[in-house]
């Protein structure tokens, strides 16, 4: 998958220097071997601080392109639909500084460009993949109803940025219990860790 991918990267990011007049740099790709819920993803980081006098600065980006091997092994379309998807929010990124939407116009354009229909999901055939199974994170709430959530759900209450109430008695899930069930569990360092 990867000597394909990495010929499919970089005819659409030498098709975008050519119809921009850039000079992209070729992304990295990368293998999601977490979950094969998310088909691929495009994401920009920076390699880490560097100081100086004045203060620290970021130092240069890293783009990365990440691959679902699981899809590639059972949707044969799957990089002719992934890779120009990708390139076009990479090329999105290097074009327009600022944030644009993910699949906006800007994003269309691209597409429409690169030859492809500007659809915003993979249309690979991913017939008979089983469904996906997340890891649920329990939580007892006082009336002992005993709640489950995925891992991003219990992280986003832990940081107060999501509120969620009991079904049954309509109180709240109050974080410091809901990290105190955790520990209890064992699973609060793997929520953190992966946050």
């Amino acid at each position: 998958m990867q000597h394909e991918a990495e010929r499919l990267v970089k005819t659409y990011v030498d098709i975008a220097n050519r119809l921009y007049d850039l000079d992209l740099p070729m992304p990295e790709i990368k293998d999601n071997l977490r979950d094969y819920l998310h088909p691929a993803s495009f994401h920009s980081v920076p390699e880490g601080f560097y100081g100086k006098g004045d203060g620290y600065h970021w130092a240069p980006w890293r783009h990365i392109i990440t691959l679902n091997k699981f899809y590639y092994e059972q949707a044969p379309n799957y990089l002719e639909e992934i890779i120009p998807h990708e390139i076009a929010h990479f090329v999105v990124r290097m074009m327009y500084k600022e944030h644009k939407k993910p699949h906006g116009k800007e994003w269309q354009e691209i597409m429409v460009a690169f030859g492809r229909e500007p659809n915003r999901t993979c249309n690979c055939d991913v017939h008979g993949l089983p469904p996906p199974v997340w890891k649920r994170y329990y939580y007892n709430c006082e009336c002992g109803n005993i709640l489950r959530f995925t891992r991003i759900v219990a992280r986003r209450i832990l940081k107060g940025q999501k509120s969620i109430a009991c079904a049954d008695c309509k109180k709240a899930v109050k974080p410091e219990m809901l990290e105190a069930d955790l520990r209890m569990w064992g699973s609060l360092d793997e929520i953190i860790r992966n946050s």
